[in-house]
C-alpha cells in the first residue's frame, strides 16, 4: 500500500480555488476523514517572547488516523505568507500503511523527504497532486538507533530516572486521562520522544501519538514536548492535577505516588518495574533491550497496559531479569502466558519454568496441568514422559474434583484439554480411572456427592471401554466392596443408584452380595437404605431383579422391606398380602419360622378392627395357613372368619371354609365368640316344630344377637318369628321372652317385625287362643309398660288386636272374651281389653253393656 501526502500553508492557489490556509497539494486517494484530521492536527503558533531572529521548535507529530492508516507530520512556522502576513506555517504529513510500518514512528522523523515551505514562484500557479511512494523506499537516518538514545540518557544524570517515569507515566495516563507534557531545549525534544517509543514494542509505539512541539492546552496527544512562551508552562496545577510534566528546564517533575486502591497499586508497581527494566536496558545499549522487545512482541498485545507489564515480568521470570516472583505472582504470570503468549516461546518457556512446576502442582493444580498440556501441545509430545505426568496430573485432578462440593468441573476442563491434546484420550483416561478405583474409593468415602460422582467416573470409564456390564468389572467390584467394607453408611445412600445401575437380574444380585445383603446378620442402616431402595427405585431395576434376588437375601433385608412396605400403604394389611407370596414363597422353610414373630408385631395393630382381620383371614386360608399363625393374629382371624359364614340354615354354605375354621379353633383351643353358628344352630332349632322351640338358649344368646350386623339382625328376626306360627300361640309367654331376647338398643328393626308378624298370623288364630294371648299381653301391667323392648311393639299389638277382633264375629269374640276372663289376672288387664272392645266396630249393645258390667267387677 502506497505512501500518501498532504501540504498544508497559506498559499495563493490551493485545492479549495481560494486564498489562505489551505491543502496546497495531496495525493489521490485520500480518505476524506483522514484529510480532515490531518488539517486539524497541522497547526502551528509560535511561543511568545522569542527573539525574532531565534530558531522556532520544529513540530513533528504522529498520530493515527481515522481510516488506520498513521500519519507523520513536520511542521515549520515560515513567517509571512503571500500576503506578508506573519503566521504562516508550512506542514508536510505522510500517511503510511499501518501494516507496512518498518521503523519506530520517530524514525521517520529523520526522512530526507520533508518540504520545508512553499516558495513565491511555487505559488503562481495551481498545484499538481502530491506522488505517492513507497513505504519501503523512504530514506530514513538512524538517527535514534539504540546507542544514539544511550547516549542522549547518559548527558544527563537525572535523565534515566526521567525516562523511567515517563514510561510509567504513559501505563497510568490511559486510567487518570492525564497527557505526558516534556518541557525541554527545542532540539532535544524529538530525542525524548525517540527514546519514549523505543522502551515500547514497535506496535505499540505507533499507538502512542506525540508531538515534538505544542503550544495550546486543549487537544493535546498522549506525549508532547514544549519550550518556554506556550500555554504549557508546568506550573504547580499542570504538574499535580492537568498532566503528567516532566520539566527538564526548571527540574521540576510531576510525583508519581502509589495509590491507594489495591488494584491501582498493582499497575503502579508493575509499571514501575516495567520502566525500570525497559531503561536500564536502553542504557546499557547492549542487546537486552531489543530481546525484551522481540519477546513483547510475540504477544497479542493492544495497550500500554497491565498485560505489558504482566508480559515483561514473565520475559523476567525467564531470563533472571530482576527478582523471580514468589510462586503466587509465577502463577499469574504463567495463567497470563498460558492466555496470550504464542506456541513458539513454549520450547524455551518450559524448561524454565520446570523448577516451579512442583510447588505449582500442589499449589495449582490446574494451571499445572494446562502447563503441562500446552507443553505437550507445543512440542509435538516429543517426551512421552510428559505425556504420562498429563494422565496422572488428570487422576489428580479428579480425585480432587470429586471431593469439591460444586461438581466435576475442573475435571471436565482438564478432560477437554486431554482431547485437544493426546490423540485416544478418553481410552486412555477411561484405563487410568479403572486403574486407580481403589483410590477412588478413599475419594468416595467423603461423602454421599464424592461417591455418587466417583461411581459415575467409573462407570462412565468403563462404558467407554466397552466392558459389560460395568458393575461386575474387577475393578469396580473392589470399588464398591471397599466403600461398602469402610462405609456402610455411604454405601447405603448410595445403593439405589448402585442397583438402578445394574444391567441384568444377575448383576442387580451380584451387587446386592458385594454390600453385603445376602450375609447375616446385614448392617442394620444398611438393611433399612436396601429396604427403601426396594422399594423406591424398584421401577428402575432390571426386570424381575428384585424378585430373583430375594431368595437369596438375607431376611433381615426382606422383612425391613416388608415393614416399609406396610409402613408406607394406606392400607397396610393389603399390603402385607400384596407382598407375601414374593416372599415367603422364596424363603427356605428355616426362615420362615423366624417370619412369624415379625407377622405378629407388625400384623396385630391392624388385625383389631374386623375388616382388616377378616382379609387376612381369606388370605391365609387361601394359603392353607391359617393354623400356623400365632394366636394373637388368628384369633381376630377366625372370629372374622366364622362372621362371615351364612347366618341362614338355608342358604349356600362354604363348607371347606366352614370346616377348616371349626378345626383350627378346635385345634388351637380357641372358642369361637362371634356366635354366627351357635345363632344359626338356634334358627335350625326353631324351624324345626319337632323340637321344642329354644327359647331359653336364645335368652342365653342375647349379647350374640345384639352383635350381629344390621342385615343378620334382620335376618335373624324374621326366621326366627317365622319358626312361630298361629298354632304355636297356646301359651303366650314365650312371645314375650322372646321379644327380650331379640329386642336391640337403637333399633327400630324389632318394632316392625314383630307386629309385621301379628298382621300375618293373628288373624288365623283361633279365638280362644287368641282370648289366651290377650290376657298374657295385657297382664303384664306395668312391667309391660315400663319395659323398652315391650314399649316398642306395645302400640302396635293394640292396634294389631283390634284389627283382628274387629273380623271376629260376636260367637268368636265372646269365645275369646270368655278365655281372656278366665285368664287375666288384673284390672289393668280388664280395663286394657276395655279399651280394645270399645275400639270395636259393630259391638252389639248388649255385648257392650255386658263388658261393662264385666269391668265394674272386682277381682
Amino acid at each position: 500500500m502506497p505512501v500518501q501526502q498532504v501540504h498544508y500553508t497559506s498559499c495563493q492557489h490551493g485545492t479549495t480555488g481560494y486564498a489562505g490556509f489551505q491543502v496546497r497539494a495531496a495525493s489521490h486517494g485520500i480518505d476524506p476523514a483522514d484529510l480532515q484530521a490531518v488539517v486539524r492536527r497541522s497547526g502551528y503558533r509560535r511561543p511568545l517572547n522569542w527573539p525574532p531572529d531565534a530558531e522556532l521548535p520544529l513540530a513533528y507529530r504522529f498520530y493515527l488516523l481515522p481510516s488506520g492508516r498513521l500519519a507523520v507530520n513536520a511542521t515549520r512556522y515560515t513567517g509571512v505568507d503571500y500576503s506578508n502576513r506573519e503566521g504562516n506555517m508550512f506542514a508536510h504529513t505522510l500517511l503510511l500503511p499501518a501494516d507496512e510500518l518498518s521503523a519506530y514512528p520517530t524514525d521517520y522523523f529523520t526522512w530526507d523527504g520533508w518540504k520545508k515551505a512553499l516558495l513565491p514562484e511555487e505559488d503562481q500557479a495551481g498545484p499538481e497532486p502530491l506522488p505517492l511512494l513507497e513505504a519501503g523506499q523512504l530514506s530514513l537516518r538512524p538517527t535514534f538507533a539504540p546507542q544514539h538514545l544511550a547516549e542522549f540518557l547518559r548527558q544527563r544524570d537525572d535523565r534515566e530516572s526521567r525516562l523511567c517515569a515517563m514510561v510509567q507515566a504513559c501505563f497510568l495516563s490511559k486510567r487518570t486521562g492525564r497527557s505526558l507534557v516534556i518541557r525541554t531545549a527545542t532540539e532535544d525534544a524529538v530525542w525524548w520522544l525517540a527514546t519514549l517509543h523505543r522502551c515500547f514494542p514497535r506496535g505499540l509505539a505507533s499507538g502512542l501519538d506525540v508531538s515534538s512541539y505544542e503550544y495550546a492546552r486543549m487537544g493535546l496527544p498522549a506525549v508532547a514536548a514544549t519550550v518556554a512562551g506556550t500555554e504549557l508552562d508546568c506550573d504547580a496545577t499542570q504538574r499535580q492535577y492537568q498532566f503528567y510534566c516532566f520539566d527538564e528546564v526548571n527540574n521540576c517533575d510531576s510525583q508519581l505516588s502509589e495509590p491507594d486502591d489495591a488494584d491501582e497499586q498493582w499497575l503502579y508497581r508493575s509499571s514501575k518495574r516495567y520502566a525500570e527494566r525497559a531503561v536500564a536496558a536502553l542504557r546499557r545499549g547492549s542487546g537486552d533491550l531489543p530481546a525484551l522487545l522481540t519477546f513483547l512482541e510475540g504477544f497479542d498485545l493492544q495497550a500500554i497496559d497491565a498485560d505489558l507489564a504482566r508480559a515483561a515480568d514473565l520475559y523476567a521470570l525467564l531470563t533472571d531479569v530482576g527478582a523471580a516472583p514468589d510462586p503466587t505472582g509465577a502463577a499469574d504470570l504463567l495463567q497470563f502466558a498460558l492466555d496470550t503468549a504464542p506456541t513458539r516461546i513454549w520450547g524455551d518457556l518450559f524448561p524454565r519454568i520446570a523448577p516451579l512446576l512442583q510447588e505449582l502442582r500442589l499449589s495449582h493444580p490446574m494451571l499445572w496441568f494446562r502447563l503441562l498440556a500446552k507443553h505437550v501441545t507445543a512440542t509435538a509430545g516429543a517426551d512421552p514422559a510428559y505425556e504420562r505426568s498429563l494422565l496422572d496430573g488428570w487422576v489428580e485432578l479428579l480425585k480432587r474434583d470429586l471431593r469439591a462440593d460444586d461438581g466435576r468441573r475442573v475435571a471436565e476442563e482438564a478432560h477437554s484439554i486431554l482431547r485437544e491434546t493426546l490423540a485416544d484420550a478418553d481410552l486412555k483416561t477411561a484405563r487410568l480411572v479403572l486403574g486407580h478405583a481403589e483410590t477412588l474409593a478413599d475419594v468416595a468415602r467423603q461423602g454421599d456427592a464424592a461417591a455418587d460422582r466417583a461411581l459415575t467416573t467409573l462407570i462412565h470409564a468403563a462404558d467407554t471401554l466397552n466392558i459389560r456390564p460395568a458393575l461386575e468389572q474387577p475393578d469396580i467390584v473392589g470399588w464398591i466392596a471397599s466403600v461398602a467394607e469402610h462405609s456402610p453408611s455411604l454405601i447405603a445412600r448410595l445403593l439405589p443408584r448402585l442397583l438402578s445401575a445394574a444391567d441384568t437380574a444377575d448383576v442387580f444380585l451380584s451387587v446386592c452380595g458385594i454390600v453385603g445383603l445376602t450375609d447375616s446378620p446385614v448392617d442394620p442402616q444398611l438393611a433399612a437404605a436396601a429396604a427403601g431402595a426396594f422399594l423406591e427405585a424398584e421401577p428402575g431395576f432390571p426386570t424381575g431383579a428384585l424378585s430373583q434376588a430375594r431368595p437369596k437375601l438375607a431376611l433381615d433385608v426382606i422383612l425391613r422391606e416388608w415393614s416399609l412396605r406396610m409402613d408406607s400403604a394406606t392400607d397396610p394389611v393389603q399390603a402385607f398380602m400384596d407382598h407375601h407370596s414374593q416372599v415367603i414363597d422364596r424363603l427356605p422353610q428355616a426362615d420362615r419360622a423366624r417370619v412369624m414373630p415379625w407377622m405378629r408385631e407388625h400384623l396385630q395393630p391392624h388385625v383389631a378392627r374386623g375388616a382388616a382381620a377378616l382379609r387376612l383371614g381369606r388370605h391365609f386360608f387361601a394359603r392353607r395357613e391359617l393354623a400356623e399363625l400365632a394366636p394373637e393374629l388368628l384369633k381376630p382371624c377366625l372370629a372374622a372368619l366364622s362372621n362371615t359364614l351364612p347366618l341362614d340354615p338355608t342358604a349356600p354354605r362354604d363348607e371347606e371354609l366352614e370346616a377348616e375354621v371349626l378345626r383350627v379353633a378346635e385345634t388351637s383351643g380357641l372358642a369361637l365368640d362371634t356366635g354366627v353358628l351357635q345363632l344359626r344352630e338356634l334358627l335350625a332349632r326353631a324351624a324345626n316344630r319337632n323340637d321344642p322351640f329354644p327359647l331359653d338358649d336364645l335368652a342365653k344368646h342375647r349379647g350374640l344377637i345384639a352383635n350381629l350386623s344390621n342385615e343378620e339382625y334382620a335376618l335373624f328376626i324374621e326366621r326366627m318369628l317365622d319358626t312361630l306360627s298361629a298354632d304355636r300361640l297356646d301359651d303366650s309367654r314365650p312371645h314375650h321372652r322372646l321379644l327380650l331376647a331379640l329386642y336391640r338398643p337403637q333399633s327400630k328393626l324389632l318394632s316392625k317385625a314383630y307386629p309385621a308378624w301379628m298382621q300375618r298370623h293373628l288373624p288365623e288364630a283361633d279365638p280362644g287362643d287368641l282370648g289366651r294371648y290377650i290376657a298374657d299381653w295385657l297382664s303384664l301391667g306395668d312391667a309391660l309398660a315400663e319395659n323398652p323392648a315391650y314399649e316398642t311393639v306395645y302400640r302396635a299389638i293394640e292396634r294389631n288386636l283390634i284389627v283382628v277382633l274387629k273380623r271376629y264375629s260376636d260367637a268368636d269374640y265372646k269365645l275369646a272374651y270368655a278365655k281372656f276372663k278366665g285368664t287375666a289376672a288384673s284390672d289393668r288387664a280388664m280395663k286394657s281389653f276395655s279399651r280394645l272392645s270399645a275400639s270395636r266396630d259393630g259391638m252389639g249393645s248388649s255385648l257392650a253393656r255386658e263388658f261393662r258390667r264385666l269391668m265394674q267387677r272386682k277381682p
